[in-house]
Formats: C-alpha cells, sequence, structure tokens
C-alpha cells in the first residue's frame, strides 16, 4: 500500500517484519536536512501514521534506513492519539438552535481542526495555539447568550481535556529523556 500525496504525507509502505506491522517512510524525495529536521517532516510523519492503525515500528528511509526506538514511537504514537482526539472533537456538533453558529470561529468543526493542523504543522507551536483559542473563548463567554454558553463550556472542557493530554505527553517525553539505561 502507497501513499502519494506528497503535499499532505510522506510517501510511505506497509509491510510486516514478523509479527509487527511496520511503516516505512520515502524520505529520499524530500528536501528536508534529514528526518524529523523541520516540524514539516514531523507533521507528515504523524499525518501517515494516522491514516494507518497498528503500525508496530515506524522506519525513516532516505539515504541511510533507520528504524524508531520503541521509546521515540511510543512518542509519536501519543501525538498521533492526540490528533485523532482532535479530529473526533471536531465532529461535535453545536446546539441546533444557533444560527450564529456558521459565524463562529470557536465552533467545533472550525476551531479542532485548526488545532489539529497546528499540531501536524509544528508540535512546539500547539500550547501556545491552545492559549490563544482558550483567551478567545474566556474573553466570548461573557457576552455570550444562554446557548451560545452552552456551547462554549462544552468546548472549555474539550480545551480542557486537550491541555491535559498534551501536558502529559510533555511530561511523558521528559521522563523518557531522563530515563538512565545501565
Amino acid at each position: 500500500m502507497t501513499n502519494d500525496i506528497a503535499e499532505a504525507s510522506c510517501k510511505y509502505s506497509l509491510g510486516q517484519e514478523g509479527r509487527d506491522l511496520v511503516l516505512t517512510l520515502s524520505c529520499k524525495e524530500c528536501s528536508g536536512k534529514g528526518p524529523f529536521s523541520d516540524p514539516v517532516c514531523l507533521g507528515r510523519a504523524l499525518e501517515a501514521l494516522s491514516d494507518q492503525n497498528g503500525v508496530d515500528a515506524l522506519i525513516v528511509s532516505g539515504h541511510i534506513e533507520s528504524q524508531l526506538q520503541p521509546e521515540g514511537m511510543a512518542v509519536l504514537d501519543r501525538l498521533v492519539i492526540l490528533a485523532q482526539d482532535l479530529r473526533q472533537l471536531s465532529l461535535r456538533d453545536p446546539p441546533r438552535c444557533l444560527r450564529e453558529c456558521g459565524k463562529c470561529a470557536l465552533r467545533p468543526d472550525e476551531l479542532f481542526p485548526s488545532l489539529r493542523s497546528v499540531l501536524l504543522a509544528d508540535v512546539a507551536a500547539f500550547p501556545g495555539a491552545l492559549r490563544d483559542r482558550i483567551a478567545r473563548l474566556l474573553g466570548l463567554g461573557q457576552s455570550a447568550g444562554p446557548a451560545c454558553r452552552q456551547c462554549l463550556t462544552a468546548t472549555a472542557e474539550d480545551l480542557d481535556l486537550m491541555s491535559q493530554s498534551f501536558e502529559e505527553l510533555a511530561r511523558y517525553i521528559i521522563k523518557q529523556g531522563f530515563q538512565i539505561v545501565v
């Protein structure tokens, strides 16, 4: 199976190595400096991983082929789960009685895909984008009507969940970085 959507994700193939499902990214055509050397490269890898279920290992195939260690794969898996959660949250319908929802930039089908795009484009920019959306939500909450407040409250809870998930991911990465192997 090959994915040839160059703009959205890297070309990749799936294969079996023993019991493991292995995704191999073809990075020879990329203009990047090396695997995951820039946010776009990482984002495309995450997009490829999110397109497939049950990937056990990732091989980056460029001029030199390298396989991610299990710890690195665990970090990517957690980022993919976060991206999938954002996709799922975008499916929540706003209250049916509101005609103004189509104009609101904080409605779920607008807000969460934009956050997912930021996550996949530049993981480091995600916390700032999340804080920005929370600040906009808080600013709008004071002047909103009852139905809008209901939607904004649900969205605030969703954003809080995403914030907690990202903080948990950051703690996991730090923990992995400081593990001592003897």
